[in-house]
């Protein structure tokens, strides 16, 4: 059911929603910004270059006062616990995936934990202590889920559904068995 959610707008009422050409205006124009080099270029920056220059600026930091031995010997600690848990925790995710499919049901939202868990995995190998920071956050099942459920709901235009067709008996169609 679409849902039009009606606003003040300089007092005229004006409907947005799903179903409103506002509201796919405003999801094309999102497409677009995403897609913009501009935004492109703005999060490799981000992701390349800002995201290690503050990891090896807290490595320096927290060498400085703690030393280098110890610094490396959290860094792999970290590596190894976190592959540990994240290898725990994804192997009851398979369980639960299966369990659901078993069941009939389409496991969108332990499929997205997944992914999540391979992000963490990704992270807590990455030497640094704010992807520490973010993998652990990822390997907490709450979090997890808030996670999984936002990015389904964020993403949910995007989720193409499969529905089984059933045939009727007798084959119902032009069916060659080879």
């Amino acid at each position: 059911p679409e849902v039009l959610r009606f606003a003040q707008d300089d007092g005229e009422r004006t409907a947005s929603g799903p179903g409103c050409p506002s509201h796919r205006e405003n999801r094309a124009v999102r497409a677009r910004q995403i897609a913009d080099p501009d935004y492109l270029l703005l999060m490799g920056l981000l992701l390349f270059i800002l995201i290690p220059a503050v990891e090896l600026w807290l490595l320096v930091e927290v060498g400085g006062e703690i030393g280098t031995w110890q610094v490396l010997g959290l860094i792999l600690f970290t590596g190894v616990v976190g592959w540990s848990l994240v290898k725990q925790q994804g192997l009851a995710t398979i369980r639960r995936i299966r369990e659901e499919t078993a069941q009939g049901r389409i496991p969108a939202a332990e499929m997205v934990a997944g992914l999540c868990l391979v992000a963490a995995g990704l992270l807590l190998m990455t030497p640094g202590f704010l992807t520490d920071i973010v993998g652990f956050l990822l390997l907490v099942p709450p979090v997890r889920r808030l996670l999984a459920l936002y990015l389904m709901k964020r993403f949910q235009h995007r989720i193409v559904r499969m529905q089984t067709q059933r045939r009727p008996p007798g084959g119902g169609g032009n069916v060659i068995d080879v």
